[in-house]
């Protein structure tokens, strides 16, 4: 085996083991390692007593996530946070520290029944916690996507122009991530959050922390129908959570609530017609299978975004890019 046989064979291998990774930052974050490193505890010995842990595989663990680039090992037994460890942090700026627990969690789970799904092509029942019947875990999962979202949020307030648009609907907008970010960077906008109704306290808090307390809560299901009143409709990551007969619902539910000229933002990742190995696009075909296991929706083509637009009265109109991995596609009324 020569050096290139070698490095592609490692290469290989480290592909096919990397579920360590996620378990390995899932585990730190679950025992607030990152937190007890934020707030100067910097020995195994301190951080196992802190969290309840054995110190010897606390101290095992901290050289993992150091190898991660999580933390920072400075002697023997001396740990640090860096900057990406940061963002493990519970309650830090930016915190991905629910997404890094749900995928360590239910996640992980149902990524071990894939197979099953490819053969079916049915979802894994009980992973898609954003729409279970247990208020708690349906608001622990809109955490996690709220912490995912807060990049996007702000580069669609940021990058979108928002001229002509008085009064912004978050439809499916959980804890109001991206209403907030819009309403913040955008003083003459009004908006609120349309949400099914345990979602409000939360939605209400989150604007309030954001300081977009002038955003309201409408509590109801796009489903069944949209509220009427704003002149811009915004569906973040929603699209992608079900099949095109949902999806073509939801979209039917939009384009009766829009008044003329309104605007419908559907802000997704859109896949390639071909795939190739870009790992900017990554994120999508991760996605796209996440999405088969867990709701039965899927990540689509501009091809099959027109197509839904046609049967729901809608017309592409634009898309436009930003610095996340998400792109705004704007319809109007056909």
């Amino acid at each position: 085996m020569d050096d290139t046989q070698l490095a592609v064979r490692n290469q290989v291998i480290e592909l096919i083991s990397a579920c360590w990774q996620t378990q390995v930052a899932g585990v730190g974050v679950e025992l607030g390692i990152f937190d007890l490193l934020d707030a100067g505890k910097t020995d195994s010995a301190s951080i196992a007593a802190a969290c309840g842990a054995a110190q010897g595989p606390v101290r095992r663990l901290l050289r993992a996530l150091c190898s991660l680039g999580l933390a920072e090992q400075k002697g023997t037994d001396s740990f640090a946070l860096t900057p990406q460890g940061a963002l493990l942090r519970q309650e830090g700026e930016g915190s991905l520290a629910a997404l890094a627990r749900t995928w360590a969690g239910s996640r992980f789970t149902a990524w071990s029944k894939l197979g099953e799904s490819v053969r079916t092509g049915e979802r894994i029942p009980g992973h898609f916690l954003s729409a279970s019947p247990d208020p708690a875990l349906g608001i622990a999962a809109s955490k996690a996507q709220a912490d995912r979202t807060r990049l996007a949020a702000a580069e669609i307030a940021r990058s979108y122009d928002f001229s002509g648009v008085d009064r912004v609907l978050d439809v499916g907008g959980g804890h109001g991530t991206v209403l907030a970010a819009i309403l913040k960077a955008h003083a003459n906008l009004e908006g609120a959050v349309f949400e099914l109704p345990h979602h409000e306290p939360q939605a209400r808090a989150m604007l309030d922390a954001e300081g977009a307390s002038r955003g309201g809560f409408i509590g109801g299901s796009f489903f069944e129908k949209v509220a009427d009143g704003y002149d811009c409709l915004i569906l973040k990551s929603i699209l992608h959570d079900w099949p095109d007969e949902e999806c073509r619902t939801i979209l039917r539910a939009c384009a009766a609530a829009m008044p003329p000229g309104g605007r419908l933002l559907v802000v997704e990742q859109i896949l390639p017609e071909i795939a190739d190995t870009d790992p900017e696009l990554h994120s999508a075909w991760r996605t796209d299978l996440t999405m088969l296991l867990s709701t039965g929706g899927l990540e689509r083509t501009e091809a099959e975004f027109v197509a839904l637009f046609a049967d729901s009265g809608l017309v592409l109109h634009e898309i436009s890019a930003n610095r996340s991995e998400f792109f705004v596609i704007e319809a109007r009324l056909a």
